[in-house]
């Protein structure tokens, strides 16, 4: 019978060894009656035949295969020495990447991350039908390809020192696999002559919870891997992003490549496996899945696909009501959710509509004072304009509602913090978190604030509040106190020298003298976790409250902080040793300007020269921020605190900026500082360049004459004023009277803005410039009266 569109040319030999094996075979032999009624007759050196059709035995199928694909090899052409040599370069680079050493299903993954355009099409029709092929046939001299315990797996290795480390880091995960083949967890696997299936009830080993070691935990999850890439899954999305949140928690122990590089490949299968599944996710798993991958690079499709998955159980909450156990939304689940897209700086505003939508919907009950810390948390950070007044306002009800045994410190710090931020803090709510944070200290005593963040936390938001709570500083007052002395008397413990014999021998394992007692665990926890930004915070925070009158008695004299006997008070003393123990490197820069506000007041040399080397070492591309410059001098008028050096070297970056850094904020608060610090000697030099930056900034283009952002009325006015006070020299000053005297013609006055245009006229009145005052006063006084005609009518 023949096949007239797919044939397969079958030499005369296997027709003769198909006649040997099996007569039946042997019918194709002789001549076939066609459709047409006439007789085909097959050449006696090749005959054409689909075998498809053929019922033939298994050995012969095997055989027919065999020596047809050696018939077909013969016409296959060697592949493109260039294309070779760039598929080598490429191959390289990916073992490279991976520690010297990968695995080929590993392999295979991240080419196509790195070389997404640059498929295996490249060597179609050739002789490499493999990257086996192409590094066994082509790249001898560069790597070695070797066998492994799974005969359909290879191993790439670079014949190099940095390959020689990635091969000893497989064969050790091989053995552990073995290991794991031959403990109970092997159960869930057959494992016959090197492959691995999935098998049995579960699709994961059991209580992944209980690993405590990175490379067991991925040991464990490997035959999944391995199943995965012959085609059989048997993970479900759920358990996939479960799996993902267990590498995360133990993703710290990753410390060389080669354990990255796994890590991220187990990363990668199991976010593919939970994004193609993604339909079937609840709330829940969908937030797993998230927060696994918020730190990592890539995976936009996963967060896209998630985004629309939660916007559409949202919607079907709206409609048919909240569902109930997991397959409905929980507060943990919205805030997970928002706080994993705010932290990849995703602005999706249809995600956070539908989930401020939902926490709209759940019952009071639903919530415990983590939750609303939480969603305040992460919808205050969240890029959302305007802010939900609404979702706030919920929030703030059911903050008042829960009892003081139902908060934490932390909870309460990160909701004092998250509502301020989001300017939705009503001064009765902080205060009734301050009153609760006291409560709980009363009841737990200091070991409920071991955290120095949330300690610092809870301040800084009744700070930014406006809240002064004379029992909440006390309170911290004595927790920073008990807390930093028992920890630096144990730190002297620590350092004593050894005891030789006898009662009172040091114990090495502790590395101390005794045991440690409860109040003493708590004091390191803190004092370990003290960390600059924390440390800066606190000290200004606590500043703030020694002006208001804390209970601490400490008050301000002369800007520095006394104590009735005249020397720094306790909390003062302990903060001090506090910040001469922390090195501030450029990520703490931003907290600089705190810390010299904090300790600005205290007259301590020590800690003096240690914020002012602290500056003096921050790069050049850190400090040369108009920024980073203009707080550090803001901060050191705000402490009066007068440091010669130190403002010459900020005054002198900022000289050297461009006029285009500056922003119209920024000018004033430099401006202002320069003022604040009544040092002209030394912030002198810098007047010029900030008269120039302030033409920059007008609202008009002064090439084009045109309209275009910048100062407001009421910033010129103010930087006019605050640079001819400061007696900026009188050739910059010119050039920007001048440039501000062009900006009137074009400038397109609101009603709002006579009073401020008005101001300015005075203002060159007093600097002589009369008929350029008057041009100003009578654009203020017109536009006043049109104002004036415009509300009569």
């Amino acid at each position: 019978k023949m096949h007239q569109t797919m044939a397969i040319a079958v030499p005369t030999r296997l027709l003769l060894l198909s006649a040997l094996l099996c007569a039946p075979a042997c019918a194709f032999l002789v001549p076939l009656k066609t459709t047409a009624g006439s007789l085909v007759a097959l050449r006696p050196q090749q005959a054409t035949c689909d075998f498809s059709t053929v019922a033939l035995p298994r050995r012969l199928r095997n055989l027919v295969s065999s020596l047809s694909a050696s018939s077909t090899s013969m016409q296959i052409k060697p592949p493109d020495p260039e294309v070779v040599e760039l598929a080598l370069d490429r191959a390289e680079q990916v073992v490279r990447a991976a520690g010297g050493c990968i695995d080929s299903l590993s392999f295979g993954r991240e080419w196509r991350a790195m070389f997404p355009e640059s498929s295996r099409d490249m060597f179609q029709g050739t002789s490499v039908t493999s990257f086996n092929k192409l590094l066994l046939n082509y790249g001898q001299g560069r790597f070695f390809v070797e066998d492994t315990k799974k005969k359909e797996v290879k191993l790439f290795v670079l014949k190099d020192v940095e390959g020689e480390e990635g091969r000893k880091a497989y064969q050790q995960a091989e053995q552990q696999l073995k290991d794991l083949a031959n403990s109970p967890l092997g159960a869930f696997f057959d494992i016959r002559g090197g492959r691995m299936k999935a098998g049995g009830a579960k699709s994961l080993p059991p209580n992944l919870a209980s690993y405590t070691k990175l490379e067991d935990l991925l040991d464990a999850l490997e035959p999944n891997l391995v199943a995965f890439a012959g085609g059989i899954n048997a993970v479900a999305g759920k358990d996939a992003a479960t799996a993902l949140n267990h590498i995360k928690r133990l993703n710290y122990q990753a410390r060389y490549e080669v354990q990255r590089a796994r890590v991220a490949s187990f990363i990668g299968v199991f976010a593919d496996i939970a994004t193609k599944q993604m339909a079937n996710l609840n709330p829940k798993s969908v937030a797993l899945l998230l927060n696994a991958l918020s730190d990592r690079e890539g995976f936009e499709t996963t967060f896209e696909t998630a985004s629309q998955r939660v916007q559409a159980l949202a919607k079907q909450e709206a409609e048919q009501g909240p569902a109930g156990g997991e397959a409905g939304f929980s507060p943990q689940a919205v805030a997970i959710i928002v706080n994993a897209s705010v932290k990849r700086q995703r602005r999706d505003e249809g995600l956070f509509r539908a989930l401020s939508r939902v926490v709209l919907g759940l019952r009071p009950e639903d919530f415990d004072a983590q939750a609303v810390a939480n969603i305040a948390n992460a919808f205050a950070n969240a890029d959302v304009r305007p802010r939900d007044h609404a979702l706030f306002a919920r929030l703030s009800e059911t903050a008042e509602a829960l009892a003081p045994q139902d908060w934490n410190a932390a909870a309460l710090a990160i909701t004092a913090q998250a509502l301020v931020k989001a300017k939705e803090a009503s001064p009765a709510l902080l205060t009734l978190l301050a009153a609760h944070a006291v409560t709980l200290y009363k009841a737990e005593g200091a070991a409920a604030w071991s955290s120095p963040t949330s300690l610092s936390g809870l301040l800084e938001g009744l700070r930014k509040g406006g809240v002064m709570s004379h029992d909440a500083w006390r309170m911290a007052e004595e927790v920073t106190v008990q807390h930093l002395s028992l920890y630096r008397s144990r730190i002297k413990t620590m350092d004593q020298p050894k005891a030789k014999k006898g009662k009172g021998r040091r114990d090495e394992k502790v590395g101390r003298i005794g045991k440690w007692n409860p109040q003493e665990v708590q004091a390191n926890k803190f004092g370990k976790a003290l960390k600059p930004d924390t440390v800066s915070s606190l000290a200004l925070s606590l500043r703030w409250g020694a002006e208001r009158g804390s209970e601490a008695e400490v008050v301000a004299e002369e800007g520095e902080l006394r104590s009735p006997k005249g020397r720094g008070s306790k909390v003062w003393d302990e903060l001090e040793r506090a910040v001469l123990g922390v090195e501030f490197k450029p990520e703490h820069a931003s907290s600089l300007p705190d810390a010299v506000r904090g300790f600005g007041p205290v007259k301590s040399k020590a800690v003096h020269s240690h914020l002012a080397k602290s500056i003096l070492s921050l790069p050049a591309a850190t400090l040369s921020s108009p920024r980073v410059a203009s707080s550090l001098l803001l901060a050191m008028a705000d402490a009066k605190w007068k440091d010669g050096g130190l403002v010459t070297r900020l005054v002198t970056t900022l000289a050297g900026l461009n006029a285009f850094s500056f922003t119209p904020p920024l000018l004033l608060d430099t401006l202002s500082a320069i003022a604040a610090l009544d040092m002209p000697r030394h912030t002198g030099p810098l007047l010029p360049r900030l008269a120039a930056a302030a033409t920059h900034l007008l609202a008009v283009d002064l090439d084009t004459a045109k309209p275009r952002p910048g100062m407001t009325a009421q910033e010129l006015r103010h930087v006019l004023e605050k640079l001819y006070r400061l007696e900026t020299p009188a050739a910059a000053l010119d050039v920007t009277a001048a440039a501000v005297q062009k900006t009137l013609r074009v400038l397109k006055i609101q009603p709002s803005d006579c009073k401020d245009i008005q101001a300015v006229g005075d203002l060159l009145e007093e600097m002589g410039k009369s008929a350029e005052a008057q041009e100003w006063r009578d654009a203020a006084s017109q536009n006043s009266l049109i104002t004036k005609m415009s509300n009569l009518g």
